[in-house]
């Protein structure tokens, strides 16, 4: 049986593939990012990590290197299918 989907505010924030395409038994890592909005208040963006970010995090361990990363690749993927 299927552990039921977690309905907390963090698996609700969580930043998940735009195309849903991550299999429910895909193993992942809980990325937290701290920030600061322009008006100075802090927050934190939460992402789900798969084995490409694990293999990011073993050469550079920041989680923001890591978000870095991701970012830039969607940004060629969206331009690339433009």
């Amino acid at each position: 049986t299927r552990t039921p989907a977690c309905c907390c505010s963090i698996c609700r924030s969580v930043r998940r593939p735009a195309d849903g395409s991550l299999d429910p038994d895909t193993r992942v890592l809980l990325l937290d990012l701290p920030f600061r909005s322009p008006s100075g208040e802090a927050g934190v963006e939460y992402r789900v990590g798969t084995v490409n970010m694990q293999a990011l995090l073993h050469y550079n361990r920041s989680y923001f290197y890591g978000a870095a990363v991701a970012d830039l690749a969607g940004a060629i993927r969206l331009r690339a299918s433009a």
